[in-house]
């Protein structure tokens, strides 16, 4: 996991669909309003707003069979104590 630009950007050892779905009910555990969703075989995002109004942009990318990035950013400069806390709840989606 590596906060870069903005972005906090990290790898799990699952499917595109298993990422997905655990980042979609991340985001419903922390009550953020999604404003747009998508995927398919290879990449997907999720955008909502958080109770401050501040976007929340979610991506996911297969790069393998198995293995899934994702990044999520906060806001339009990034805010990595949250995006953390969005990625926790992520990982403990997944378990």
């Amino acid at each position: 996991m590596a906060y870069v630009t903005g972005d906090l950007k990290g790898a799990e050892a699952k499917d595109i669909d298993t990422v997905y779905k655990a980042a979609e009910k991340a985001i419903e555990q922390l009550n953020f309003n999604i404003t747009e969703k998508n995927l398919d075989k290879l990449s997907g995002r999720i955008i909502a707003r958080d109770s401050r109004d501040k976007k929340v942009t979610i991506k996911i990318r297969a790069t393998s069979e198995n293995t899934t990035e994702v990044s999520i950013r906060v806001g339009f400069f990034g805010d990595e104590t949250k995006a953390m806390l969005i990625y926790q709840k992520i990982q403990e989606n997944l378990k």
